[in-house]
């Protein structure tokens, strides 16, 4: 009960509906999903989910992810539609490349 195949095809939105009908298992199921799935190409959009839904845990996460690869992340399409509009955004991740 409360199990969901093949999650990785549709997590963003899955992730939006669980958050949006306040349905807290499958929310982090699917958290959980974006979490192991983070790369360069969708760090950018996955950054802004995290904000839009107020996800800390994912913030967090992904925030560490692009610190580590700022370069490749911050160049990508993705970068440009998602974050760089978003100044508090980039703020967040150029003070998470100052801290140990």
């Amino acid at each position: 009960e409360g199990k969901v195949n093949d999650i990785k095809s549709s997590t963003v939105e899955l992730y939006r509906c669980a958050d949006k009908y306040q349905l807290d298992d499958l929310r982090l199921q699917a958290e959980m999903a974006l979490m192991s799935s983070i790369s360069i190409d969708n760090g950018a959009e996955i950054l802004l989910l995290s904000d839009q839904h107020h996800s800390k845990d994912l913030k967090q996460r992904v925030i560490q992810f692009i610190v580590n690869n700022l370069k490749a992340v911050t160049t990508t399409d993705g970068w440009h539609k998602y974050v760089s509009c978003v100044p508090e955004l980039v703020t967040e991740v150029i003070q998470a490349t100052t801290q140990e």
